[in-house]
Parts: C-alpha cells; sequence; structure tokens
C-alpha cells in the first residue's frame, strides 16, 4: 500500500443555520438599520440593492454572493423589486474574535462557477421539495463552506499568517472558551476557568485577555447576549426563561444588560419595531417565490 498523502484533520469549524428564504423585496420594505449576532449571506436576482456602512456603499450586484459578517451595524436598501436569497447562520468551533480580526465589514465571495452550479441545484431543490429538508440543509450548509472557504483563500498570505498565530495563542485558552459556551446558565468565574487551563488567576485574565482581546467578564457577556438575541429571534420561549438560560439571573438585569449593549429592549428586539435591530423578513418579504 502507497499512501499519497496523509494528515489528522482538527474539526472545529461547524455552521448552525438559522433561517434561509428566497423570496421578493422590495424598497418599502428592504430597509432600515441592521446589527445582528449571527451571519448572512446574501445572493440577488437583480442589480438596485446595496448596503450602507457609515460613509460607505456596497452595491450588491446581481448573481453575486455576499456575507454580511455577525455584529457589523449596516443600513440596507433597494431602488425596485428584485428577487433576494438570504441564509442567517452562525459560525462556532472558532473564537469569534478571530473571524471578526478577518471580517468586520460585507465581503463579496470570489466569482465561482462551482459556487454557482451548488446555489441552482440548492434553489431546484428547494422549489420542488420545500426548505426543511435535511437534503436541503447539507446543501445550504455546503454553499457556506464552499463560500466561506473562497473568501479565506482570497485574504492576502500575510494577513492569514497572522490570524494563524492568533489561532495558536487561542488554543491554550479552549478549555475556558468552550467551559464558557457549554455553561452560560450557571456561575462562571475566573478561578474555575484558570484552573480549567492549568494556570493562576492572575497570569489568566492577562492571557486570556492579550489572546481574546477581551476580558473574561466581558467575553462571557458577550457569549450570554449572542445566545439570548439568538433564542430571542428563532424560539417562542419566554424571556424570563431566555433569562435564566442565558445566565443572567432575573429578567431585569437581563433587560438592563441587553438594552445597554444591543440599543433595544429584548422585546423590542424580539418584535422587530426597533429601526436599528429587525428580522430580515419582516424588513423584506413581501412574498416568497
Amino acid at each position: 500500500m502507497h499512501i499519497l498523502y496523509s494528515k489528522t484533520l482538527v474539526d472545529n469549524l461547524h455552521i448552525r443555520l438559522f433561517l434561509a428564504e428566497y423570496l421578493i423585496i422590495d424598497p418599502a420594505w428592504w430597509k432600515g438599520r441592521l446589527q445582528d449576532p449571527f451571519w448572512r449571506l446574501y445572493r440577488n436576482g437583480q442589480n438596485g440593492s446595496s448596503l450602507l456602512l457609515e460613509d460607505q456603499s456596497y452595491l450588491l450586484y446581481k448573481d453575486r454572493f455576499y456575507f454580511v459578517p455577525a455584529g457589523v451595524r449596516f443600513k440596507c436598501q433597494c431602488r425596485h423589486e428584485l428577487e433576494h436569497f438570504y441564509v442567517h447562520f452562525e459560525i462556532t468551533g472558532i473564537p469569534h474574535i478571530i473571524l471578526q480580526n478577518l471580517f468586520h465589514m460585507p465581503i463579496r465571495v470570489p466569482d465561482s462557477e462551482p459556487l454557482n452550479e451548488m446555489f441552482r441545484v440548492l434553489l431546484d431543490d428547494i422549489w420542488t421539495t420545500g426548505s426543511r429538508r435535511l437534503v436541503t440543509q447539507l446543501r445550504t450548509k455546503s454553499l457556506i463552506y464552499e463560500a466561506l472557504a473562497l473568501c479565506l483563500s482570497a485574504v492576502p498570505a500575510e494577513q492569514r499568517a497572522r490570524i494563524n498565530l492568533d489561532a495558536e495563542a487561542l488554543e491554550i485558552m479552549r478549555p475556558a472558551l468552550e467551559h464558557i459556551d457549554k455553561n452560560l446558565s450557571s456561575t462562571i468565574t475566573v478561578t474555575d476557568l484558570a484552573a480549567r487551563c492549568n494556570m493562576s488567576k492572575d497570569y489568566f485574565s492577562r492571557r486570556f485577555r492579550q489572546s481574546v482581546g477581551t476580558t473574561p467578564a466581558q467575553y462571557i457577556l458577550q457569549q450570554r447576549l449572542r445566545y439570548s438575541s439568538q433564542e430571542l429571534l428563532y424560539t417562542s420561549k419566554k424571556i424570563d426563561q431566555i433569562a435564566t438560560e442565558a445566565g443572567f439571573g432575573n429578567r431585569y438585569y437581563f433587560t438592563r444588560a441587553f438594552s445597554k449593549n444591543m440599543g433595544v429592549s429584548p422585546a423590542r428586539y424580539r418584535k422587530g419595531i426597533s429601526p436599528g435591530l429587525r428580522q430580515e423578513g419582516e424588513l423584506g418579504c413581501v412574498r416568497k417565490l
């Protein structure tokens, strides 16, 4: 037996889907200011729409894919009715600080005929069988993975090397990061996190800030806000239950922390009536195709 290639792979990156739709949007509905803790993938069937970030404008050209990373604040607008495909999703397994360092504004995915063919197969599947089948979920994830791979391949080598070094530094923090993600509803102490990384409390706090870019307490709050915002949008759980599951203790503390960081109360965020935070479907769904 001749082994041509062999390498152990570390499977860190995963995609969690929230919502995917193909619909018609128009100027009266597809507008407003958005900022959410999940990623978006866009593709329009016609020209005529754009994303606005402060003084920058990103035209969304027809038949091209675009990512909007989590946490990016932007306005959306279109001049006329057009076909709009979008996916809301979360990237898990990699600390979001790495992705923020790489992608902090809308990204146009490099053009790729294989990617376009994957999209055509996905749409055909949606037309014939609907969007809830397991096969459709897998094809949607495959589309996102391939688009992300194209974007990462286009990142300059020097920048990729710098980010890889950041990833290596974060590896020693992985036991703490994983514990935070799996135990948001519980009390999480710096002492416990430090012990999981075999460090003293003071040394752990310094290394955590150097590696992650924020303090342990701030990171825990960010993760609790990400979880609670997703539950508000994509479940029918009561706000009190979400507050408990996210580790805020009670609804009063949850509302205060959420409003301070997201700019709107949990109830308004869920209803989508804030000019700053709305669900995609409430912004633009005139009719589904």
